[in-house]
């Protein structure tokens, strides 16, 4: 019946409704995606400043003294590493409606644990969407 239009103007059987449908998925999935990648951020910057603090804890424990500006390279990197995550993971949790891990994240001495908790089970959710 339509065999005398160009390809790219022949009906492909879509209706309007299906092609709405369709935007709508791949929208959700471009938001699922930008939410992975955030994730695996502050999955990141988690792992990193509880590494610092381990390693300095590590220093302290054992009375090894490292040259002054290690030292305080680590300790500015650990307070950096620790305002970038919990900065992060607030955002995250309240953008993604998770109040439970925000009251958690709120604390100081629970933040960064409950930030790197909160990206890891929250980037098996979002893997599952994708």
């Amino acid at each position: 019946m339509s065999d005398w239009l160009p390809p790219y103007l022949r009906p492909t059987g879509e209706t309007r409704e299906d092609e709405s449908e369709r935007r709508r998925r791949e929208a959700a999935r471009e938001r699922a995606r930008r939410d992975y990648e955030r994730l695996t951020l502050l999955l990141l910057l988690g792992v990193v400043t509880l590494s610092i603090g381990a390693i300095i804890a590590v220093l302290v424990g054992i009375q090894v003294a490292p040259p002054p500006f290690l030292y305080q390279f680590a300790l500015v990197a650990m307070a950096f590493g620790f305002l970038a995550t919990w900065g992060l993971g607030m955002f995250l949790s309240a953008a993604a409606r998770q109040y439970l891990w925000l009251v958690l994240m709120i604390f100081p001495p629970t933040a960064v644990p409950a930030a790197v908790a909160y990206a890891v089970i929250r980037r098996a959710e979002v893997r599952t969407e994708l």
